[in-house]
């Protein structure tokens, strides 16, 4: 009988040993996530919004917007350069996001350019103006150009090249948007 009670002894000390080395999960230690399982402290995603599981709960860490298949944070900007617009990201409702676009000037050269922006262009100064929806460039200054591409102020005298000739003093003058030239040797 003292060896039985020596044996069970022996027995719950093994059996309690194993118990301690054995690592164990509670069932709130889990996030349960569009039929996905998540270990606790792991960051997982759902759309453009990261969370971490903490507890069996899933915590926010991160949310965004969707545009054509990328996320972008809250708050961020990003241009879409075929269509001159500026997008950026900001929340309009405790879950609910949107994509606010801007839209920007268009150059000459086909390149985007912010509202109230200034760009010169061969000798012209253009200025982004728009509102909400709309955005619209204006002519600003008109300067003249001479046979080296460089730009002057319309009376100054300059080389430049009329109707495959070249001409050493040359003048211009402003008519609305346009530029007149006048030359002699």
């Amino acid at each position: 009988m003292i060896m039985l009670i020596g044996l069970l002894l022996i027995i719950g000390f093994v059996a309690g040993e194993e118990r301690k080395n054995l690592e164990t999960k509670d069932v709130d230690s889990f996030c349960f996530v569009n039929g996905q399982v998540y270990h606790h402290g792991t960051e997982f995603k759902s759309g453009c919004t990261t969370y971490y599981c903490h507890g069996g709960q899933p915590v926010l860490r991160t949310i965004g917007c969707s545009m054509n298949g990328q996320c972008h944070d809250e708050g961020s900007r990003w241009r879409d350069q075929n269509g001159c617009f500026e997008y950026t990201c900001s929340r309009s409702g405790s879950n609910a996001w949107r994509i606010k676009p801007i839209p920007l000037c268009r150059g000459n050269n086909g390149e985007c350019h912010d509202i109230n922006s200034r760009w010169t262009d061969d000798c012209v100064t253009f200025q982004c103006t728009g509102g909400h929806n709309s955005a619209s460039a204006s002519t600003v200054a008109v300067l003249c150009r001479d046979m080296h591409g460089k730009c002057h102020q319309p009376g100054s005298v300059f080389p430049y090249v009329m109707r495959g000739v070249p001409y050493r003093h040359c003048v211009c003058q402003r008519m609305g948007e346009n530029i007149k030239y006048q030359c002699q040797y």
